[in-house]
């Protein structure tokens, strides 16, 4: 057996990877039962997910968006028949809500826990599997890493974001156009999936904070970026561009780099998402000692 605790919310288990224990997010899942959308109780052991708006797809798509999170408080990540039909039970439920409220639903499904992708296949149709996306966080290097004099890192301010905004959100349209995430992998959202990332970089600057925006400069241009969110846990990498003819310099090593070292200095977690086939910035990251450690299939389902 193989006992896990499992949340979609990555700084929590992040925190969990790093102390090696499940214990805060176990009691954390129990007494916040109620807020699920859904929940069944076995053995005191809670299964249950949560049904949310995606309000950025809705109103960017014009249908009701959603997105589907599991949560468990204690699963087993190999395969156990009485386990399995509690999954049943549960993606029953799920099958039964989504049929019944029109609507384009993204499901996000923990790799690792077998007997919940089991039940997926077996209950629900007309989903669309739409690649999957990898979790890292940053473990240990004892390597430094020095990069052009030419090549400044900095955090943005708000005058630099005012001045540099419509740069910023056409590097990123043109970054995630053609990127192979799950958005462009579905049918119906990829006509406008790059859409979807420039949207994201926009509402980031329109309320705008300190520290939310780290970018690079190579001879006074404008290199490459990164959108943060930081919580009381851990600062997060969230999207990323480099200018397409800034590329091979090390702006993105140099500014991941960065953001480790800021991390640390606040003594948080640092962690970062991609694709499972984004192999370049994966082994850009491992270089810098971030590791995987926990990863989500895409499913969407369509019932429009």
């Amino acid at each position: 057996m193989s006992v896990v605790t499992y949340s979609d919310q990555n700084t929590l288990l992040g925190k969990c990877y790093i102390t090696r224990s499940y214990v805060f997010l176990h009691d954390k899942i129990l007494n916040e039962r109620d807020t699920l959308t859904y929940s069944l109780c076995k053995d005191g052991e809670v299964y249950g997910y949560s049904v949310q708006p995606n309000q950025p797809l809705t109103e960017l798509y014009h249908i009701p968006c959603y997105v589907v999170k599991f949560v468990f408080s204690a699963v087993d990540t190999l395969h156990q028949p009485g386990q399995e039909a509690v999954m049943d039970q549960l993606c029953a439920a799920l099958k039964r809500e989504v049929e019944s409220v029109k609507g384009y639903y993204v499901l996000r499904i923990p790799a690792h826990i077998v007997d919940l992708i089991r039940a997926v296949n077996r209950n629900l149709n007309r989903i669309l599997f739409c690649g999957g996306t990898v979790e890292e966080i940053y473990t240990e290097s004892s390597k430094q890493i020095t990069w052009s004099r030419e090549i400044e890192v900095l955090f943005a301010d708000r005058l630099f974001v005012e001045t540099h905004r419509q740069q910023l959100l056409s590097m990123a349209l043109r970054s995630f156009q053609n990127y192979q995430g799950q958005y462009h992998i579905s049918p119906v959202t990829s006509g406008n999936a790059g859409e979807i990332y420039r949207r994201w970089i926009e509402h980031t600057l329109d309320d705008y904070k300190e520290n939310a925006l780290i970018v690079v400069r190579h001879g006074q241009e404008l290199a490459g970026y990164c959108t943060l969110r930081e919580d009381t846990l851990a600062v997060e990498a969230v999207l990323g561009s480099v200018n397409q003819e800034k590329r091979r310099l090390g702006v993105y090593k140099a500014m991941f780099y960065t953001l480790i070292q800021y991390a640390k200095e606040k003594g948080k977690l640092f962690l970062s998402s991609t694709q499972f086939d984004n192999y370049i910035v994966q082994g850009t990251w491992s270089a810098l000692g971030l590791r995987p450690f926990y990863s989500i299939y895409n499913v969407h389902f369509d019932n429009r």
